[in-house]
């Protein structure tokens, strides 16, 4: 268990640990605080405003039960949920065998910039090595800077890769990282 310090404050215990059914409440308090603040002006208001935690909480509740070859873990500090990771093999169509994904990884937006997405992250990239696989890759909405630098800043770069999505009928474009599993 890794502690953090929060402004100077005293070191609060952080622990990554495998989701339980139980999680699935606080993991979609999460999800939806996050797209929230970190999508604010990237996607329509309307459609942030609508977000709805019970929705979030009976998806994350069906993707803790269906996990079988991928891996959700919650990172909490304290004894509360602060985030969330979602990785397993790649989904995309071009992606060999031994590609991960890492689907999702949000913090709640009062864990930004404590050094806690990076335990998560990591957490989630050793998954999908030990399951074989050598490379991984992610999908990130384009105009999301703060992502984009914490990816790069965690070894990801920019491959082949584009794709778009529409959210409350505005369309977004998505881009590709992609990283070794073998050299960290």
């Amino acid at each position: 268990m890794e502690e953090f310090s929060a402004n100077s404050g005293p070191p609060v215990p952080v622990q990554v640990r495998k989701a339980v059914p139980d999680d699935a409440p606080a993991i979609a308090v999460v999800h939806v605080a996050s797209w929230q603040l970190a999508y604010a002006g990237l996607l329509p208001g309307e459609f942030l405003a609508g977000l709805s935690v019970e929705n979030r909480a009976r998806h994350w509740e069906a993707t803790i039960a269906a996990c079988s070859r991928d891996h959700l873990m919650v990172v909490e500090v304290g004894d509360a949920v602060a985030g969330f990771a979602h990785a397993g093999p790649s989904r995309d169509e071009d992606a060999g065998p031994a590609t991960g994904e890492l689907y999702t990884l949000y913090l709640a937006p009062h864990a930004w910039g404590l050094g806690i997405g990076r335990a998560l992250h990591d957490s989630a990239l050793e998954h999908l090595a030990a399951d074989g696989c050598a490379t991984a890759t992610l999908w990130h909405l384009g105009t999301n800077r703060r992502a984009r630098a914490f990816y790069e800043r965690q070894g990801w770069s920019q491959i082949d890769g584009v794709r778009t999505q529409a959210f409350g009928g505005h369309v977004v474009t998505d881009y590709r990282l992609g990283r070794s599993l073998t050299t960290r």
